[in-house]
This record gives C-alpha cells, structure tokens and sequence, in this order.
C-alpha cells in the first residue's frame, strides 16, 4: 500500500517592526525611575494562526499563546519623577508565513504571525494609577546616611500567566494586500540567565 502524500511549502514570509507598550514604571515624588534592558531580556507577546481549505476563505485568528520575545541590544529609558507614571515602548519585530499543504486527498493553507525580537525603548503614553496615585504607599524607611545615596536597582519579578494589554495592532504587507490583526502583550518578563528588566 503506498504512502499518503503530504508535501509543504512555504509559500511567503514578510515582516514589520510596530512600537508596543512592554512595561509600566510608576515614580513617586523624591525618586527618579529609569528602565533598562539588557540584551537577552525576554517579553512575551501572543503569536497567532488562521487557515481556510478554500482560498480568500479565512478561519479567525487563534491565539498560539505567549512567545518569548527577546531583546535585541541594552536599552535605557531617561529617568522620570515627582508621580509621573507612564508606559516604556519597544519596538517589536513581527513575522508573517504562509504555508501550503498539498495532500492526496486535500489542499489548505496555513498562515502563522509571530514575535521574533525586540529593539529600542522610549517613553509611551502616560498613565494613571488608582494605587499610589504619585505618593509613598506602604511602609518605608528614609535613609540619612551618605553611603545610602545613589542608585537602587531593581529587578522586575518573572510576572503572571495573565494578559497585561489587548489589542496592539500588527499591520503586514503580503502578496493579496494589507493584512491587520490584534495581538496581546503578557504580563512576564525574564532572560536566559534568570535577570528581568531592571528599574533604578
């Protein structure tokens, strides 16, 4: 009995870079907040599907999850304070492929978008905080002494399996026209040496 046949091909790839929201840093009066990436640092962005069996017949898009997205190059955010609080913006590289599967007894295509890596970082939009509101909120302690002036960094913690924004906008041209479609940023972050994104 012969083999079924299953051949696949790769029938266009494009690619775009869109600035995206990737964290939110909040000051309060008397501290300045910087941001800073190192390279290797990973966000997490949601990759995406879709096929149809006849063409220009599309299934929705379906969410492939999260997907490592890794920092290209170091990256530092000027400094902010006195309360301001407002998202740092990346740029992201996105990819498009579409593939053909030509069976025996089917043909479909199969078109996939996803994260590949991130560059740059820069000021988004301001925010606001129902929480802190810009002022000190739970307990802390003031340091007087000279030793203590200076810098304090902190690493950002691994995050939760949870969505942090919807609705970021991805926009390629491909061979049949503009194609448009939502995708997510995830609230985690981390690097392949176990940093996170660090604030000072």
């Amino acid at each position: 009995m012969p083999l079924p046949y299953l051949a696949v091909f790769l029938e266009e790839v494009a690619e775009t870079i869109e600035e995206m929201p990737a964290v939110q840093r909040h000051s309060i009066s008397g501290i300045r907040v910087g941001v800073y990436f190192h390279r290797g640092n990973y966000l997490f962005y949601t990759a995406k599907f879709r096929y149809t069996y006849i063409w220009g017949q599309w299934s929705r898009w379906y969410s492939a999850g999260d997907k490592i997205t890794v920092c290209h190059d170091a990256y530092r955010v000027a400094q902010v304070s006195n309360g301001a609080k407002e998202w740092i913006n990346v740029c992201v590289l996105y990819r498009y492929e579409r593939w053909l599967y030509d069976a025996d007894w089917l043909t479909w295509y199969e078109e996939f978008v996803y994260p590949v890596d991130f560059s740059g970082a820069a000021p988004g939009n301001y925010i606001g905080c129902p929480y802190c509101g810009g002022e000190v909120s739970g307990q802390y302690q003031r340091w007087y002494r000279e030793e203590y002036r200076g810098t304090i960094t902190i690493y950002l913690g691994p995050g939760i399996h949870v969505v942090e924004r919807y609705g970021l906008k991805v926009t390629f041209t491909v061979s049949y026209g503009p194609l448009t479609l939502s995708v997510e940023l995830w609230k985690g972050n981390r690097d392949r040496e176990g940093r996170r994104p660090t604030r000072s």
